[in-house]
């Protein structure tokens, strides 16, 4: 079996991060496709499987540049889905660097090779839909599903985390003025302590958030691992 790495494309990058050594805290994570795709090629890939997400929403190739990019920067084949409806899509897409196009159909049924790595849960259901897949198949691909699932929510915890940490910082700048404003002025000490109290509190509540988004990316590295394992251990 032939597993093809797979970038989703939406805005001109990927939809995903991809970060290999987040695990041991090395390297740098990257939403760039060509460098991205570089990384997939030196791990032994043979050909990148683009997915234009936008492109199919609207019907039409939008992230063309994006394909472009990787192309200028892999010397393997390209397969390039989404918005590929069509002889003129095609044509664009060719143009753009793909070397293979797929018509992104909603049964999605492949002969000998399907893209795993970069998928969202989403699209990976439709692929156990897929009539030509064996049980054993069926099984490894739902434990990617649950654990892309998994991920997905702890990145949602994970930026709750941040907006609230944001929120705070924010009212924190503000209770300062404030505090600035009033120590410049007679009779306004009593104000000034509740908003140090105030500010004191805030401290506190970004002391705790700090520590979940501190386990958040721990949980977060440790689910990524699992995921790379269950992908690596792929055999059907």
């Amino acid at each position: 079996m032939l597993i093809i790495p797979s970038i989703d494309l939406a805005g001109g990058r990927s939809r995903i991060v991809h970060w290999p050594g987040a695990a041991a805290g090395i390297g740098a994570p990257s939403d760039r496709p060509e460098v991205i795709a570089e990384r997939f090629v030196a791990q032994g890939a043979r050909s990148i499987h683009l997915v234009d997400f936008d492109g199919a929403q609207q019907g039409r190739p939008v992230n063309l540049e994006a394909v472009g990019r990787v192309a200028g920067r892999v010397g393997v084949p390209l397969q390039v889905a989404g918005g590929m409806e069509g002889a003129d899509n095609i044509r664009l897409a060719f143009a753009a660097g793909a070397t293979r196009e797929f018509v992104v159909n909603e049964e999605r049924v492949y002969d000998q090779s399907i893209a795993v790595t970069n998928l969202s849960p989403d699209i990976l259901v439709s692929y156990l839909q897929n009539r030509s897949l064996t049980a054993a198949g069926s099984q490894q691909l739902q434990r990617i599903v649950d654990q892309k699932r998994l991920i997905a929510e702890n990145d949602r915890a994970l930026q709750d985390a941040d907006a609230q940490t944001r929120g705070l910082n924010a009212d924190e700048d503000r209770v300062r003025r404030n505090i600035q404003s009033l120590n410049n002025v007679a009779g306004q000490q009593q104000q000034v302590q509740t908003y140090a109290r105030q500010l004191d509190a805030q401290e506190q509540q970004l002391a705790a958030l700090r520590d979940k988004q501190a386990e958040l990316q721990k949980k977060r590295s440790a689910l990524q691992t699992d995921l790379d394992k269950l992908v690596e251990a792929l055999t059907f």
